[in-house]
């Protein structure tokens, strides 16, 4: 009986030992969220943040409007409402590595997006599933244990076979391993929401902590010029702290973002 109950301990250790280094072995994809702020709130632990209007306006919002603010509560969840018609509740839900694996839009109907993955050597599969009837599988590529690129499919069944569906992403870094540059261009999303986006983001470091993010976003594939640039700068801890909001060469707005304790327990699931 000893022997069993010996046997048994030890292959729970082993099936545990297994389970963690498979889990960590997910944390190349921690890169993409590097300049996210819900996914930041979360791994930094900040309680609760705003956007303030500080100069110029957008859409309806003036200078001392809160044009969009996020709370985190204990259930590794953040709540983001972005002000405005039509818009915005979201709900990140995070496990304990910090990999999104739930989101919630609430707009004038609810959808629910699922993330699962699975890694196999250097490749890691995920899926992104909405209750809308749509779904989309990512194959992540790794090298040496970095990110290198991303390539989305659209689930069968769901849409027309020749859909000309592209959503592929590749990331640059430089010698010390930290992201520099990010590209990510998609077409025909089966939202609906666009039929071309390309996204240029360069980030800027200063000993380790991430300090400028600047993403030029296009909406044409022969377009020399960005339609929007959203230039972040972040604080001492990497965090989110000034935006700067520009349409073409004009520039519509700044933003104060501010941080601040404000705990809720709020839970949508």
């Amino acid at each position: 009986m000893k022997w069993v109950v010996l046997v048994s301990f030890v292959f729970c250790l082993c099936s545990c030992s297994n389970a963690k280094e498979e889990n960590k072995s997910l944390t190349p994809i921690l890169i993409d969220y590097v300049d996210n702020m819900p996914y930041l709130m979360h791994e930094k632990d900040i309680d609760s943040t705003f956007e303030i209007i500080v100069s110029g306006s957008i859409n309806r919002f003036q200078l001392g409007d809160t044009s969009s603010y996020s709370i985190k509560n204990k259930f590794n969840i953040v709540n983001e409402n972005i002000k405005g018609f039509m818009c915005c509740h979201n709900t990140y839900k995070y496990d304990s590595l910090g990999l999104l694996v739930k989101r919630n839009l609430f707009t004038d109907y609810s959808e629910l997006f699922v993330y699962e993955r699975q890694r196999k050597g250097d490749t890691i599969f995920e899926s992104r599933v909405s209750n809308v009837s749509w779904s989309i599988y990512y194959t992540y590529v790794i090298q040496n244990e970095r990110l290198i690129s991303r390539v989305g499919q659209l689930g069968k069944g769901a849409f027309p076979e020749d859909l000309d569906f592209y959503d592929v992403t590749h990331f640059e870094y430089n010698e010390d391993n930290l992201l520099v540059k990010k590209i990510r261009t998609r077409k025909n999303h089966p939202s609906g929401e666009f039929q071309f986006k390309k996204n240029v983001l360069r980030y800027n470091w200063n000993n380790g902590v991430l300090k400028l993010v600047e993403d030029k976003m296009y909406a044409e594939e022969d377009a020399k010029d960005p339609l929007y640039t959203i230039t972040t700068d972040f604080d001492s801890i990497g965090f989110p702290s000034h935006k700067t909001i520009q349409y073409k060469k004009d520039t519509l707005c700044q933003l104060s973002i501010q941080r601040s304790k404000q705990k809720s327990v709020f839970s949508p699931y």
